[in-house]
């Protein structure tokens, strides 16, 4: 069984903006955890402190390093997109690109895969799993993800995780783009991950979830929440994202 996973194309995108100070040692830590049909997408969004240069130097010497530039276009959701349209994989995954998402996990999610689920997301709220936060941020995001929970369905943990392996063909199903373009203001944060989890859930795709322990940044700066009121935001942003989504679901069935 692993060795058919092995003889698939895993697609690693990685959405980049000022990461030039880890960038590089994760597109290595990506390549020593996934199998060896692995590429690695990186979208930069022109970041100023030059990120995609680094990668391509990368380039010149890992010939399965692929990158994009985008001048012109920002935002997590488009990004993630634009790699999924580039790539060429039967398996896609992505993560932060900061090692909040440790890439030791990998062989884990795919391995899920191969399990027979179509995706596998990486929670921290499963046993085994947790998130190194202040006493703020930790309260927050556990408020927040109780509260999917409630509405939603319980059969996620993590509808803010935003590290996922998902086969292509379950992707199809539950496409980013047309999530994008319905909501117009998903670009910001990561609530167009909330939405596709949502998405598939109601269509019944088998979702799989492995802890992990979320750990901050330890170089460079965060971009979702660097403030009290930032962070609020995003808290307002994901709540009313969860609210419509349950108010949709109800007047479907009046």
């Amino acid at each position: 069984m692993l060795e058919a996973a092995r003889r698939k194309l895993v697609s690693v995108i990685l959405p980049t903006y000022n990461e030039r100070e880890n960038i590089g040692p994760l597109i290595r830590a990506v390549l020593r955890h996934v199998p060896e049909d692995v590429e690695v997408i990186v979208v930069d969004d022109d970041s100023p402190d030059d990120t995609w240069r680094v990668v391509e130097d990368l380039r010149q010497e890992l010939p399965n390093v692929r990158l994009l530039r985008r001048i012109g276009r920002k935002g997590l959701a488009t990004a993630i997109e634009e790699g999924v349209r580039l790539a060429r994989g039967d398996v896609l995954v992505w993560m932060d690109c900061d090692f909040s998402h440790p890439p030791e996990l990998l062989p884990k999610l795919l391995a899920a895969l191969e399990k027979g689920y179509d995706i596998a997301i990486a929670s921290r709220f499963v046993r085994g799993g947790g998130q190194e936060y202040t006493f703020l941020r930790d309260l927050t995001s556990r408020v927040f993800n109780a509260l999917a929970r409630l509405l939603l369905s319980r059969d996620v943990t993590d509808y803010t995780s935003g590290y996922i392996a998902i086969k292509r063909s379950a992707y199809e199903k539950v496409p980013v783009k047309p999530i994008v373009e319905r909501l117009g203001y998903v670009h910001q944060y990561g609530e167009y991950f909330i939405y596709m989890i949502y998405r598939a859930l109601e269509k019944g795709l088998k979702i799989a979830e492995v802890p992990y322990f979320y750990v901050g940044r330890k170089r460079g700066c965060t971009k979702t929440a660097p403030s009290l009121l930032a962070l609020l935001r995003v808290g307002v942003v994901y709540v009313l994202s969860i609210i419509i989504m349950r108010l949709k679901r109800a007047l479907r069935k009046l």
